[in-house]
């Protein structure tokens, strides 16, 4: 099977990325501090509402090192 190397510009890259990546209005380096703790709270919202949606919860670490899973019904589980 031979697959065909296409080259593409960065401007072509560029806009292919652009059209397949979210829907942000404003880079987040120039937000203001109260807009980018915004976004990063819906970012983590979005996240959390994708993971469940597949039945999946939500895993992270701590600050006291431990890692917890975090399901749809805020049960939280001691992973490790």
């Amino acid at each position: 099977m031979s697959y065909s190397k296409q080259k593409f510009t960065a401007v072509e890259v560029k806009e292919k990325i652009k059209h397949k990546v979210g829907t942000m209005t404003k880079a987040p380096l120039d937000m203001s501090e109260e807009e980018l703790a915004e976004w990063k709270q819906e970012c983590v919202e979005n996240a959390r509402k994708y993971l469940f949606s597949v039945g999946q919860s939500l895993a992270y670490r701590r600050k006291n090192g431990r890692f917890v899973g975090e399901f749809e019904d805020r049960r939280i589980e001691i992973v490790r």
